[in-house]
């Protein structure tokens, strides 16, 4: 199954334009969405794809153009952020998320941000009047 711009849209992805993804190809980028994966004890991870296509004729071989879409991941565990992208082809978007959703349970990753960390009261601004 192909993935489509529909498909992220209906999911709940996000649309955004990505200034690091857009300049290392900035001739085939197209937009970038993102999802935010949440439990009861806070976020665990976003999900960002990256929506590319390569022009018609880009090759000497007279290719057709073509639509890529790179879902990635950005990950901690105990101090340590590592970056994983998958190299998509025929994947459903059900299978990505599956993809990183088994990932983070089975390496035990970090959350990106536990719930306690969102309304934990700020401190008091000294210069205050």
């Amino acid at each position: 199954m192909t993935l489509t711009v529909e498909d992220l849209l209906a999911a709940g992805y996000q649309t955004f334009h990505d200034s690091h993804a857009a300049s290392k190809l900035p001739d085939w980028y197209q937009a970038s969405y993102q999802k935010r994966f949440t439990d009861p004890l806070g976020i665990r991870y976003f999900i960002t794809i990256v929506h590319n296509v390569m022009p018609a004729n880009f090759s000497r071989s007279g290719l057709p153009s073509k639509t890529f879409f790179t879902p990635s991941n950005q990950f901690s565990r105990g101090g340590v952020t590592f970056n994983v992208e998958m190299l998509h082809y025929t994947e459903s978007l059900d299978q990505v998320e599956s993809f990183f959703a088994d990932l983070w349970e089975s390496m035990h990753l970090d959350y990106y941000e536990m719930q306690s960390e969102r309304h934990s009261p700020q401190p008091a601004d000294a210069n205050a009047a």
